[in-house]
């Protein structure tokens, strides 16, 4: 009873049974071989010759075949998620389970890989002689990039106080920020007009940048006044009760010095009240 070798590797056998004739027996066999059985064969054909020990002899030919098993590769497979270096892995499954033997593209000869970075990686799996399976397994690239949002708040008057307030949302924290005016906090203050890039990266190594705009207004305000004319031969009593819409915290400078929101005047003249642009001009020279 012949059993296939496999692989075409000398892994084949035959089992010989002798009824009758006289024993003891001899056995020859075309390999060479005096044994009843042999194994250790390759595919091929074999003959055998017993002898009993009335010197009567038979002979029996028998095919020993080759059988290449088939066997299969799957994987489990663990995306890349870093920007830094690579996370991904590859967890081979051959079935049904035997000695095998791996060569990855990559180099590795173990039956599963990790430290991946994104892309194809072959393996060539062995079961010995000519059984082998060959795969290709894909390690996509899913980096967990942040994503970025920001509100700015315009400056005023050409002033140092805008701000922008940045979200994150996404990506691996704890996270790093980077302004272009150098700052390292999520959220920046103190602002002229202007343009600012801001560069976020999370403990994954992966970055997104955001530029965000801060523009200037400058907003209305009106002036009034509630006037009083003077009255008085021997020293002015007029007044001027200004009238300043919307309220804010103000400052005034009037052409005759004083720097009050209201004045009185002590003799007849003419009071020139600046000019809501001379006023303006006024509040950024104090403000700076």
């Amino acid at each position: 009873m012949p059993t296939s070798s496999t692989c075409d590797l000398n892994n084949g056998s035959i089992n010989a049974s002798v009824s009758g004739g006289v024993a003891p027996f001899t056995f020859l066999w075309s390999n060479g071989a005096t044994t009843e059985d042999i194994s250790n064969l390759f595919a091929g054909n074999y003959m055998l010759t017993v002898t009993g020990s009335n010197g009567c002899t038979n002979t029996i030919s028998i095919d020993v075949s080759n059988t290449n098993p088939d066997f299969n590769l799957n994987a489990n497979i663990t995306n890349n998620t870093s920007c830094n270096s690579g996370n991904g892995s590859i967890n081979l499954n051959v079935t049904p389970s035997n000695n095998y033997t791996y060569n990855w593209s990559n180099g590795a000869t173990t039956e599963d890989i990790f430290n991946l970075l994104p892309g194809n990686y072959t393996v060539t799996v062995s079961a010995g002689g000519s059984c082998i399976e060959e795969g290709t397994f894909t390690v996509n690239d899913v980096s967990n990039l942040p994503s970025l949002t920001a509100v700015p708040t315009s400056s005023t008057c050409d002033l140092e106080n805008g701000s922008i307030n940045a979200s994150v949302s996404g990506g691996v924290a704890p996270f790093t920020f980077l302004w272009s005016n150098g700052a390292t906090t999520e959220d920046i203050s103190n602002l002229f007009a202007g343009n600012y890039t801001l560069t976020v990266t999370g403990s994954n190594g992966c970055t997104n940048t955001i530029s965000i705009d801060v523009s200037n207004t400058n907003p209305d305000f009106n002036l009034n006044a509630n006037i009083t004319n003077n009255t008085s031969c021997n020293g002015g009593n007029g007044s001027i009760n200004l009238i300043v819409t919307p309220p804010n915290n103000y400052t005034y400078n009037w052409s005759n010095g004083a720097t009050t929101e209201d004045i009185s005047v002590c003799r007849r003249e003419i009071i020139r009240l600046l000019s809501a642009q001379e006023v303006l001009a006024q509040m950024r020279h104090r403000l700076r």
